[in-house]
């Protein structure tokens, strides 16, 4: 099980403030994460991501009600000599849901996600595998489930 962070902060009148993992409680969860990825998550921008040290801070600068900072931490799954980040559906405000992902496989050196939707909803699943960033569109099937292979960059109608 792989559990994701959320950090919401407005109206911060100090010059910046840092959180922890810890502080999330993912450490509780993610005991073998030695390292997040983080990014800031207004629907619709360009993200750059940060790397957090799992006993390290993120540190989140001063802001209002109106600038409000969203950001969103994803524990690195390593596999032998690769890894994986699932940033999720990021043009949404939640991009990680255990509704919307119902499974994390390491399988034949391959990671496979499985998803859950509507039918002929279209899900775009971004990652990064290793330092490359991976989109992934898969329309969902009448099953209501798919599965996507993150290397072959594809998707398995079940």
């Amino acid at each position: 099980m792989l559990r994701f962070g959320i950090v919401l902060i407005t109206d911060l009148t100090t010059s910046e403030y840092s959180v922890a993992p810890s502080a999330m409680y993912l450490d509780k969860i993610n005991m073998e994460t030695k390292m997040y990825k983080a990014f800031q998550g207004h629907p619709g921008t360009d993200t750059k991501i940060y790397d957090v040290d799992a006993t390290g801070m993120l540190s989140v600068p001063k802001c209002g009600v109106k600038d409000f900072q969203l950001w969103h931490l994803s524990p690195v799954v390593s596999m032998g000599n690769s890894t994986l980040v699932i940033l999720g559906e990021r043009e949404k405000w939640v991009p990680v849901s255990s509704r919307r992902i119902t499974g994390v496989e390491i399988k034949d050196g391959n990671f496979l996600i499985d998803l859950q939707g509507k039918p002929t909803e279209v899900i775009t699943m971004d990652f990064l595998l290793n330092t490359n960033l991976v989109s992934v569109s898969c329309t969902v099937p009448d099953s209501g489930t798919t599965r996507v292979s993150v290397h072959s960059k594809t998707c398995f109608y079940t």
